[in-house]
């Protein structure tokens, strides 16, 4: 009996180790830097039950490209770390949705220092690829028509070098956010 009530403990506590694990301990190099940030829009920094640590303004999104399949959307904007500071090299982005739809982001390449409590604007915008094959969706959620704002969604990795105690370190640290921005599709 108490082999077995063991053997439980020990399953129970490898399911809860490898079910919280969802990103290795390194990608690209670089030390994940597990942290629970919270990202918030400049104007509502208490839209989330918890200081930000990270405020964010974004510009109004533009219609970049427009072809037969494929849209691409630019936002610029600008940031201020609450709490930390340091060197981005670059960002990558994942499971990036809109409304529900996913989407390709680029990578952002240009790199960039940040102090905390300062603002900090981006080099060139962030560029959001919207594919027309997943057409039956995009007209399902109306993200063309109809809809004024967006909800985009997703997790942006930050490859850098962050100071701490007078240290520096090389991470990179996922960042969850979710924000609302405007229809540059919108036609009402």
């Amino acid at each position: 009996m108490r082999r077995a009530a063991f053997l439980l403990v020990v399953l129970i506590a490898a399911y809860t180790a490898a079910s919280g694990q969802d990103l290795p301990s390194k990608i690209r190099g670089y030390k994940v830097q597990r942290a629970d940030l919270t990202v918030a829009p400049a104007d509502d920094p208490a839209a989330n039950d918890r200081p930000a640590d990270i405020l964010v303004k974004l510009d109004s999104p533009t219609v970049a490209e427009m072809g037969l399949l494929s849209a691409v959307i630019e936002i610029g904007g600008e940031f201020s770390a609450m709490r930390h500071r340091g060197r981005i090299e670059f960002l990558s982005f994942r499971d990036v949705a809109v409304n529900g739809i996913a989407v390709e982001v680029d990578e952002y390449t240009p790199g960039f220092t940040f102090d905390k409590g300062q603002w900090q604007r981006l080099q060139q915008p962030v560029r959001i690829r919207l594919s027309y094959t997943k057409g039956p969706q995009v007209l399902a959620k109306k993200l063309f028509v109809g809809e004024k704002e967006l909800t985009v969604t997703g997790t942006a990795f930050a490859f850098g070098e962050f100071r701490r105690f007078g240290m520096a370190f090389k991470r990179v640290v996922p960042i969850k956010f979710s924000l609302k921005i405007k229809n540059p599709l919108s036609t009402t």
